[in-house]
């Protein structure tokens, strides 16, 4: 496990385009964790290059900003999968912040090019949040940390 200066990849308050606003109810938006789209996403000029390219998982901070409606929750999972996982249940009357810290394993995620199909690592790693039904919220995610295999 390796600790990385947190690098912002998400903020939809200040992202633009399809990455910018509020997730509505039952609305779904994929990001990229590294890269130049990060800029557009909200999320850090650096492009966060502490993330390698050998990574197997990243640590991400995910928090759920000035939630409105009633009790929801936002999901997070591996873009091109069906499999959710709760990451956040958020309340507009529990305060305006709703945090949520864990593990995104890049296994099983593939890239298929002009090169042939190659495993897919980190840093062209997406993930894929989904709002519940009950109300809208912004998205703001932190890589704090990743993990590789040992080399050995």
């Amino acid at each position: 496990v390796y600790s990385i200066t947190p690098c912002r990849i998400l903020d939809t308050r200040i992202a633009v385009g399809v990455f910018g606003g509020r997730l509505a109810p039952n609305e779904e938006l994929s990001i990229q964790t590294w890269g130049s789209i990060i800029i557009s996403q909200g999320g850090s000029g650096t492009q966060c290059p502490d993330i390698p390219e050998d990574a197997t998982g990243l640590f991400i901070t995910v928090q759920a900003v000035n939630p409105a409606g009633s009790e929801n929750f936002l999901g997070v999972r591996p873009f091109n999968t069906e499999e959710r996982s709760t990451a956040i249940l958020y309340s507009p009357n529990a305060g305006t912040t709703a945090n949520s810290q864990f593990v995104a394993t890049c296994y099983g995620q593939w890239y298929y090019g002009a090169f042939g199909s190659l495993p897919n690592p980190c840093r062209s790693f997406n993930l894929t949040f989904n709002n519940g039904p009950n109300g809208t919220v912004d998205v703001v995610v932190d890589v704090t940390g990743f993990t590789r295999d040992d080399p050995s």
